[in-house]
């Protein structure tokens, strides 16, 4: 279950107190309490059954932990549900309440943890509920000033951190669409030609080629390249298919690359054709491919590769809308890919840094294993040198035994051989034994992943050696 401490109101309170009590009957009135106890079992925290008469509820070990730990939000205190007073209310006006909101009391939580929390992983419901509070933080400006919190799921746990935030080293830089362009930037001029891939009205098209003209005269300004996605022209149908979604427009911004999507929405009516109706083959290619007929709406939006976001908050979609038009947003959508271009940088130094630091953390690892392996080598090849000297002096013994046999030998053609046997075996044991041989250190075995292997503790797939010190 997750460390972090789960809040509820006193509303809440109240009803899980009752449910803990056994929901004795004649306390809580009307169908209010139902509806909070719904709310507590999306939580995790209860369990519902039944309906009307036989309606119950009671409390899960989630609930039951959070009871001990009598946490109250005091920011949304008060009951709509009335609950007549000496039952449980020991026990409610024993609990803490708490002057800050749930999303402060996490980030509060994730400070004083030293910016850094881990927690263990619960029920899907109660993870959920930490990422929209982490969602919450992070878009509603909770989190200390030019920080923000993220939320990284590792192994069983999980960890809260506190990191800087990329949008305050790229603020918002506005910059105008011109009503008029007399020379246009080639990447509009591109777009203005492919009449196939545009998207977008006729009534709306100088409108979109002056969008596309100022975003990359801006790229332009700052180091950055807005240019067509693609420049070999397709013909045919199922290609052009292929790229629309890709979109028309490919933003450079040192290595990273972002797709641009420009489009007009379409107004409600549109239906599929009716036999008869389609679009001709004169017609623009997305507008034939197109499943539904294309209504016009003068509203155009850019989007950012396919609309997947990067984070919780954060828009991947940029448009008119009722308060802001698509001129007024521009300068938003190129700090959002300034931002996730800062952040593929950050990723990219951050795997770098682990690449480094795993490297290292290997190179330890087979230096202990070096020294292990040594060590293990020189304890097989002591035991070889005891085992040959014990041998050497069994044979001496062996031999001294012979000696006294050969000299007892009458034959002197038996005593002839006897003795050369003699000798040969003497002189074996004196080749074999390691004390008349020099002495020192045994030569090192040689360093390989293969003799390593017994040796090394190690998860998961090997680095590279290091270089032989010698």
């Amino acid at each position: 279950m997750p460390t972090t401490r789960m809040t509820v109101n006193a509303r809440q309170q109240e009803v899980l107190n009752w449910i803990a009590d056994g929901c004795p009957p004649g306390v809580m009135e009307g169908h209010v309490h139902k509806v909070s106890a719904r709310a507590l079992q999306s939580r995790g925290l209860v369990r519902v059954k039944g309906r009307s008469d036989q309606w119950c509820a009671v409390l899960t070990d989630l609930g039951r932990r959070l009871l001990t730990e009598r946490v109250v939000d005091s920011s949304t205190q008060g009951a709509s549900g009335r609950r007549r007073p000496g039952i449980g209310s020991q026990a409610a006006a024993s609990h803490t309440v708490s002057a800050l909101s749930r999303t402060e009391e996490l980030v509060a939580r994730v400070v004083a943890a030293g910016n850094r929390l881990e927690v263990d992983r619960g029920p899907w419901a109660v993870m959920n509920d930490l990422h929209r509070l982490v969602d919450s933080v992070n878009r509603f400006g909770k989190a200390p000033s030019g920080t923000r919190l993220s939320l990284t799921h590792r192994g069983s746990g999980a960890v809260l951190m506190l990191e800087d935030d990329p949008r305050t080293m790229r603020p918002v830089v506005e910059f105008a669409v011109p009503r008029r362009v007399d020379r246009l930037h080639p990447t509009a001029r591109a777009f203005q030609d492919d009449r196939d891939r545009q998207e977008v009205s006729d009534a709306q098209l100088s409108r979109a080629v002056r969008l596309i003209h100022a975003l990359a005269r801006e790229a332009d300004r700052r180091g950055y390249q807005l240019l067509p996605s693609t420049t070999a022209p397709q013909t045919r149908l199922y290609e052009i298919r292929r790229k629309l979604a890709d979109g028309q427009l490919v933003m450079l911004i040192g290595d990273h690359r972002f797709r641009l999507r420009l489009q007009e929405k379409s107004g409600p009516g549109g239906g599929r054709p009716v036999p008869g109706t389609r679009p001709s083959r004169s017609s623009p290619a997305w507008r034939q491919l197109r499943q539904t007929r294309f209504v016009p709406t003068g509203k155009l939006m850019l989007t950012i590769n396919g609309g997947y976001s990067t984070a919780p908050g954060r828009s991947s979609i940029f448009g008119d809308g009722s308060r802001q038009t698509i001129e007024e947003r521009l300068p938003e959508l190129l700090q959002e890919l300034e931002v996730r271009a800062l952040e593929l940088q950050w990723a990219q130094e951050k795997r770098e840094r682990d690449a480094r630091a795993r490297q290292a953390l290997w190179e330890a690892e087979v230096d202990r294993a070096r020294e292990r392996l040594v060590e293990a080598h020189r304890g097989e090849v002591l035991e070889e040198q005891v085992t040959a000297w014990e041998r050497a002096q069994r044979i001496r013994t062996y031999v001294a035994a012979l000696q006294l046999r050969v000299s007892a030998l009458e034959d002197p053609a038996q005593a002839e051989a006897a003795t050369l046997w003699v000798d040969w075996a003497a002189q074996f044991a004196e080749h074999t034994d390691p004390l008349v041989q020099s002495i020192g250190l045994p030569a090192d075995p040689p360093i390989s992943l293969e003799t390593l292997g017994a040796h090394l503790r190690w998860n998961g797939p090997p680095g590279d050696l290091p270089a032989d010190p010698d």
